[in-house]
């Protein structure tokens, strides 16, 4: 008859313990109403636990709420600063229907826990076929979805970076050649020099901007003259008066 009534005591002390679990749930941000759809915060207070078991409270994800809140994702599960008897989860859910007048519940080893009941205004969305889903009912976590948001985002910072540096080189190649021709024009005073410009014209040619009749009339007196055995002091002040004309193009 002791045992009887000890085991009957275990029993009602039991039931009484998981009887006393409360909870709290808030949505974030708070608003008039959210759209079908929308990706909210859930906050979630359980008390008193004792022996905080993560694994367990983390079922809750993919589950759903109230018919209404499509719970994608745990974010946190921890004891409460101020109460060590209450545990605090984080995470996100997906507004999928109207949760009012519909009861809900979490398990915990088995147990129900009761949600207090919740209501807002539920916007349904317009012109939805029969196709319609929601990203994250489709097993897509935030995340994910955050992951694909930034991808093209980073390939394009990436794009015009590239484009800056490969513009950022040609600009730098194109001084470097400037400078060399400058040099080679700067320090020209005589038949080679001034046939070693005129061999190499094409080159200097693609870094100029403009292209004048100065240099048509250089490359003319060059070609009347640079088949000559031997240049005389007139041909080389005629080369030299027209090439003075050109000597500071890359200056």
């Amino acid at each position: 008859m002791n045992k009887f009534l000890l085991l009957l005591s275990l029993i009602v002390f039991s039931s009484g313990v998981f009887a006393e679990i409360n909870s709290q749930i808030h949505i974030y941000p708070e608003v008039n109403g959210y759209i079908q759809g929308d990706i909210v915060n859930i906050e979630l207070e359980v008390y008193p636990i004792e022996n905080l078991s993560i694994d367990e409270f983390k079922k809750i994800e993919g589950s759903t709420l109230y018919k209404a809140l499509e719970v994608t994702q745990i974010n946190s599960i921890e004891k409460s600063e101020n109460n060590a008897d209450v545990v605090i989860i984080k995470g996100l859910a997906v507004v999928i229907a109207d949760p009012t007048g519909i009861s809900s519940s979490i398990k915990y080893f088995g147990t129900d826990i009761s949600l207090p009941a919740i209501s807002f205004k539920f916007i349904p969305l317009k012109n939805k076929n029969k196709d319609y889903y929601i990203l994250n009912q489709a097993g897509i976590s935030a995340k994910q979805i955050w992951f694909w948001f930034l991808l093209p985002v980073c390939i394009l910072i990436i794009f015009i970076g590239n484009k800056l540096n490969n513009k950022n080189k040609i600009k730098k190649e194109l001084a470097e050649k400037k400078k060399k021709f400058n040099q080679l024009f700067q320090s020209a005073s005589s038949r080679k020099d001034y046939e070693v410009i005129y061999n190499c014209k094409k080159e200097w040619l693609e870094v100029l901007t403009n292209e004048t009749n100065a240099y048509r009339e250089y490359f003319l007196v060059m070609e009347n003259h640079q088949y000559k055995k031997e240049w005389n002091d007139e041909d080389i002040n005629e080369v030299k008066n027209f090439f003075d004309i050109i000597r500071g193009s890359f200056l």
